[in-house]
């Protein structure tokens, strides 16, 4: 009790400290081990750098920096294939290890040979070459750990943190190394540099222990296999506007390595030319310190609010504009001779701070954004060869670019070092400008890729802020094109924007074609706005306007209008007027009229209510829709509720939903079991939203309403969406089993991976809330435990222990089971694991030996929760028996103790409310003609099953079983509302000699 106070005072601390650096309870451990490793190997490798950057520059010069870049190239590609190729070799969680410690132990060597003479020159070169290739890899090595240890939703949160640890190890390796350096000298700064980086290499081993689910077991002998069935087919969209897009893209990250490597080594250059290696070495420690701790406050509380408020492009625009501006100052500065030294100096050194700043800050923040029009299946793979192939060989090729004006200009009389340098400083201002051309070609094209996912679904709000989706919108609407592009701009703007949507389509509205005119004005008419009424007005003076505009503008017209004259609406309530423009007329009479005016609209409506022609009671139904109540035309719903039409029932339901006329509520449900009024009752029903909640909860729950209708039930709540519908479908997720759990997961699912962002947070903070991923993991543990159960019944009751027709059923039905918890099992593992890879496993997992062996290699790559072996071991194609006796040593969910059938019969029984219907009734009619016993529990429970057949099977086990206790329980069961069960009961009856009860 006493302590209750401290340990909640510390939760709460922790929540707040979650809240804080944006993780979720479960996170912050992987997520801390994950900074604290990134951040040790950055810093060994920083000290390794700083250090060997002053003995590079004293023993080659920054002349022979060129080669440095041309032999990294080199390694860092063969590094990478010697990364893929550990992969084929051992498991993922030891190739980071080796990894890890393959980039520590050359350092040893470095020290070593340092201090031997005729060694010293060629080792200084190699440690600056082995620096250059190990950059990458770290980053690679990170990349792989992180997307292993955390699902796509918790990297999100999680990257940011983890990333900026580089940054960390930049201020402190930045502002300590001078003082090492002072204090313990070189030799011990090397060795320092390795512990640091051994000690990033234990974290990283105690990472793969305690997560070691998280990670494959077996080599992947197939690196791409679960990429492979993935992508395979959306490889082939890499065309047209996309293909030209990835080529710009790809021409962007080489440009921008190449200016990078291009200021770093007219950086060193000058440092080399300025000052001596001791000073090299402590200017640059500050240097990387001070840049470093600007470059973490930067990252933490500017890029992404910049990138928010003024757009993707605005920012990284602004890196190649800042070193063309500080390119031409500082050559113009260096031509006065005296000056000209110190102006270099200066000059290359503010712009190699402005480039490390702000290149590893804003343009590093807008490279994910980049990759977002491309298409989710082939954006990883895009990434990679930007990764592997892109910068790699920017670096090869920039320093074969330095050599090569070197020898130019050595030969054309050029060797000045300030005149090489100035030429140098140009050719890097120009590619500036080139990269600043090539941003604009960028934006250009993403913008047209972004309005073309809204066609296919692909668009989400995260990919762009709303002001440059909206120049897309209005470049869209305004140029020549197709109509198909035009109807997705609006339908996209109509769901981003809803309040604002007018601002672009109503100015727009009379060069549209009449099809988009119909969408825009429906759009506006969710929020109509006074601002709009002009425009809209001139669409209804326009000469042959088509009654469906005609109507709907007038509608928008008269609900954005504070003042109005209710005479302009009676020429259209004349009979010659078309019944959309007349009905639409008479529901605004109704909304601002008075007394009068609205009994001669509804005058208006009860002509073409009870019309002969079906489209004037269509449109009279949908009238009263529009109109604000519809008491007074009450008396002629019910007639229309069973019209001949059914486009009059379906308009009328539509009319009860908007309209919320509560009285016929129960009409709505009822129409959910006609297939005829089904989609209809649907639509109605979600237009209703928080309101239809209770009577639809109350329907889904009821288990002796049919399955179809609960289903429907469900699928509605669903379509609602909002916060209260979603917690109610999680929290019966939990509580529910069979069949329910299965279509509660589907419709998770559907909106989980189908929906825009807002729905889709609105679905993550559900989820988070309610569940986490240690709740999803609970629900996993739950369905391979009943997983176990049914393979233990059907070990204890196999064919060779119990025989026949009675045992066959009941084994076809625990086979449906098991199909059925490994169907939940699959859907339950697309919450925590990509979602198309899981699908590619499963759909992998019914072909063939191979196609099977495929399937287990993808789970064994994406599946990273605790009980992954179980998992695999139920997939796993071997005999029941073995893979029972297998399943009970891996985990304690499941415990196999062989029982005799009956008893295992009577323990099936115990789990009743998680059998299906089909399986609980085999279970008695195998008792039956066995003759087992069972108990009074299991009986009287199940006499009240709201399945009939299920009541049956109990009677008819009882008349074997218990013929005494049956006569007791006749007369009660001849209440019964299953007109076989009556059947049964009265064919006992009559074996019996009962005398049947007055009421049956």
């Amino acid at each position: 009790m006493s302590l209750s106070g401290p340990v909640q005072d510390i939760q709460s601390l922790r929540g707040r400290f979650l809240d804080l650096i944006n993780l979720r309870s479960g996170e912050e451990e992987r997520t801390l081990l994950m900074f604290a490793f990134y951040t040790a190997t950055s810093m060994g490798i920083l000290w390794l750098e700083v250090s060997s950057a002053a003995l590079f520059l004293g023993a080659y010069g920054a002349a022979s920096l060129p080669w440095i870049y041309v032999f990294s190239a080199g390694v860092g590609l063969g590094l990478s294939v010697v990364y893929s190729w550990l992969q084929r070799l051992f498991p993922l969680r030891r190739v980071i290890v080796i990894i890890a410690m393959l980039m520590a132990v050359p350092v040893l060597g470095f020290r070593w040979g340092l201090t031997v003479p005729w060694l010293a020159a060629p080792m200084v070169f190699s440690m600056r070459l082995w620096i250059e290739a190990i950059y990458g890899l770290n980053d690679l090595n990170l990349s792989v750990t992180a997307n292993q240890l955390f699902n796509i939703r918790e990297i999100k949160r999680a990257y940011p943190i983890i990333s900026s640890g580089n940054l960390v190890a930049d201020v402190i390796s930045g502002f300590s190394v001078y003082l090492l350096l002072r204090l313990i000298g070189l030799q011990n700064v090397l060795l320092l540099s390795f512990v640091v980086m051994v000690i990033g290499a234990v974290i990283l081993y105690h990472l793969s222990r305690n997560y070691e689910h998280a990670f494959p077991d077996s080599p992947r002998r197939q690196a791409e296999d679960a990429e492979a069935v993935e992508s395979y087919r959306s490889r082939q969209r890499l065309q047209g506007p996309i293909r030209q897009y990835v080529v710009l893209l790809f021409s962007f990250f080489v440009l921008a390595q190449m200016l990078l490597f291009s200021i770093e080594f007219q950086f060193f250059n000058q440092l080399e030319t300025s000052l001596d290696v001791a000073a090299i070495a402590a200017f640059l420690g500050f240097f990387s310190g001070l840049l470093g701790l600007i470059e973490l406050f930067t990252q933490w509380f500017t890029s992404s609010r910049l990138i928010e408020r003024e757009g993707v492009f605005k920012v990284a625009l602004v890196l190649p504009s800042i070193i063309v501006v500080i390119g031409l100052v500082t050559l113009v500065m260096s031509y006065p001779t005296r000056l000209a030294v110190a102006a270099m100096f200066v000059g290359l050194v503010v712009l190699k701070f402005f480039d490390e700043w702000l290149r590893y800050t804003l343009v590093a923040t807008t490279r994910p954004i980049l990759f977002q029009p491309i298409p989710d299946q082939v954006r990883s793979t895009v990434q990679s060869w930007v990764s592997g192939i892109a910068e790699p060989l920017a670096m090869g090729a920039t320093g074969v670019a330095i050599l090569l004006t070197i020898a130019l200009c050595n030969r054309a009389g050029l060797s000045d070092a300030l005149v090489q340098a100035r030429l140098f400083l140009l050719g890097t201002v120009v590619a500036a400008l080139v990269w600043f051309a090539i941003m604009v070609l960028l934006r250009s094209r993403y913008l047209n890729l972004l309005v073309r996912g809204a066609e296919r679904g692909l668009l989400t709000f995260s990919d762009a802020n709303l002001r440059v989706l909206k120049r897309a919108f209005i470049e869209q609407l305004e140029q020549p094109g197709l109509e198909a592009n035009k109807r997705s701009c609006i339908e996209l703007l109509s769901h981003i924007d809803p309040k604002n949507v007018g601002e672009i389509l109503a100015p727009r509205l009379a060069d549209l074609p009449s099809s988009l005119q119909r969408q825009s004005l429906e759009a506006m008419l969710e929020h109509p706005n006074g601002a709009y009424t002009t425009q809209v007005q001139a669409l209804l003076q326009r000469p042959n306007q088509t009654p469906e505009i005609l109507a709907l503008a007038l509608r928008y017209v008269w609900l954005a209008e504070e003042t109005f004259n209710i005479n302009d609406l009676r020429p259209y309530l004349q009979p010659e007027v078309d019944a959309v423009v007349r009905g639409t007329a008479a529901s605004l009479m109704l909304r601002r009229g008075n007394l009068q005016e609205r009994a001669e609209a509804t005058a208006t409506l009860r002509k073409m209510l009870v019309h002969d022609e079906e489209r004037e009671r269509v449109m009279g139904c949908r009238a009263l829709g529009e109109a604000d109540y519809m008491e007074s035309l009450s008396i002629y719903i019910d007639d229309l509720l069973q019209d001949p039409s059914l486009r009059v029932r379906r308009a009328l339901l539509e009319a009860i939903a908007a309209t919320q006329y509560k009285k016929y509520y129960p009409s709505l449900l009822k129409a959910l079991q006609y297939k005829s009024t089904r989609e209809a009752a649907v639509n109605a029903l979600t237009r209703l939203g928080n309101e239809a909640l209770p009577m639809l909860q109350e329907l889904a729950l009821d288990h002796y309403r049919p399955e179809i209708l609960r289903n429907q039930a469900w699928q509605v709540i669903g379509n609602i969406g909002t916060l209260p519908a979603l917690d109610f479908l999680i929290q019966n997720l939990i509580t529910t089993w069979g069949s329910t759990r299965r279509h509660i997961l589907r419709i998770l699912l559907s909106l989980y991976q189908e929906s825009g962002v807002k729905r889709s947070s609105l679905i993550d903070g559900a989820l988070d809330r309610m569940l986490g991923r240690g709740g999803i993991e609970d629900l996993l543990n739950t369905e391979l435990a009943f997983a176990g159960q049914i393979l233990a019944a059907k070990v204890d009751l196999a064919a060779g222990r119990v025989a026949g027709l009675e045992a066959d059923l009941l084994r076809e039905a625990l086979n449906g089971l098991q199909s059925d918890a490994t169907d939940r099992l699959f859907m339950l593992l697309r919450f925590v694991s990509p979602p198309q890879a899981i699908q590619a496993a499963q759909v992998s997992l019914s072909g063939s030996a191979s196609s099977w062996a495929r399937g287990i290699e993808i789970l064994d790559n994406v599946v990273d929760v605790a009980n992954k072996r179980s998992i695999l071991l139920l997939l796993d194609r071997r005999p029941d028996t073995e893979k029972l006796k297998q399943l009970a040593t891996s985990t304690p969910l499941i415990v196999y103790q062989p029982l005799s059938p009956g008893d295992r019969l009577r323990q099936l029984l115990d789990l009743r409310n998680f059998l299906s219907d089909w399986a609980t009734a085999c279970c008695f009619h195998l008792a039956r003609v066995q003759r087992w016993n069972l108990t009074a529990e299991h009986t009287l429970a199940l006499l009240q099953h709201p399945t009939g057949f299920v009541r049956e099977a109990v009677l008819a086990y009882l008349a074997v079983a218990s013929p005494r206790a049956l006569r007791e329980l006749l007369p009660i069961m001849q209440q019964d509302a299953d007109h076989l069960v009556l059947a049964q009961v009265k064919q006992l009856i009559s074996t019996y000699n009962l005398e049947p009860s007055p009421s049956g």
